[in-house]
């Protein structure tokens, strides 16, 4: 399948469509028009991580659900809760302890 391109005035002719079905967002023609007419960086390589805490430690979460120490091992798992609107961290030691602790 083909990638479709609009040229600069397409795309402005569509965005002042779209206004005018929704003409609340007219304060912001300007801004988005600019946003989607500046020139796009291409996707990198790059591996993001955000630092989080648990139980008192630090860790690193990525976007694959894996939880990493400072050295980059893979420690634990995360998981987003839709109920109740927070993350679940499971971190492979203290998981191990619970089961221990349960078999004991």
């Amino acid at each position: 399948m083909n990638k479709m391109e609009f040229s600069d005035t397409d795309k402005i002719d569509i965005v002042d469509k779209i206004i005018n079905m929704l003409p609340e967002i007219k304060k912001k023609r300007t801004y988005i028009i600019n946003q989607i007419l500046a020139p796009k960086n291409p996707t990198s390589d790059e591996y993001v991580l955000e630092k989080i805490t648990v139980n008192g430690k630090f860790y690193y979460r990525d976007k694959y659900k894996c939880i990493l120490n400072d050295k980059g091992d893979l420690v634990g798992v995360w998981e987003w809760d839709f109920n109740k609107g927070n993350f679940n961290y499971y971190i492979f030691a203290d998981e191990k302890a619970k089961i221990l602790d349960n078999l004991i």
